[in-house]
C-alpha cells in the first residue's frame, strides 16, 4: 500500500516519531487536523481538476495512436509481411535445395 508514494513502514515510522515529538495529546490533535486538511483537499474543485487532467494525460498516448490510425497501419504492415514472406521463403528453400544438390 502506497499513499503519496510513501510505503506502510515509512508511515508507521513517521507516526511513531510524531507521537514521540508531540506527545500523545498533541499527536492525536495533529492527526485529526491533518485528516481534516486532506479531506478538504480531496473534496476541493482543485483536486477534481487535477485528477481529471491526470486521467487525460494518461489516456493521451492511446488517443494519439487512435487519431493517427497507427493500429490500422500496423495491421496493414503485418498483412503485407504475410504476402511478402511466402515468396521469400520459397526462394530461400530453392537456394537451399540447389546447395544441397551440388
Amino acid at each position: 500500500m502506497k499513499i503519496f508514494n510513501i510505503g506502510t513502514l515509512e508511515i508507521v515510522f513517521i507516526l511513531l516519531i510524531a507521537f514521540i515529538v508531540l506527545g500523545p495529546k498533541k499527536a492525536v490533535k495533529s492527526a485529526r487536523d491533518l485528516g481534516r486538511w486532506i479531506r478538504n483537499l480531496t473534496n476541493s474543485q482543485f483536486w477534481r481538476d487535477l485528477k481529471g487532467v491526470s486521467e487525460d494525460i494518461s489516456h493521451l498516448p492511446q488517443e494519439l495512436m487512435k487519431d493517427a490510425d497507427i493500429h490500422q497501419k500496423l495491421d496493414d504492415l503485418d498483412m503485407s509481411g504475410y504476402t511478402v514472406n511466402p515468396p521469400l521463403n520459397e526462394r530461400s528453400e530453392e537456394q537451399d535445395n540447389k546447395k544441397n544438390n551440388s
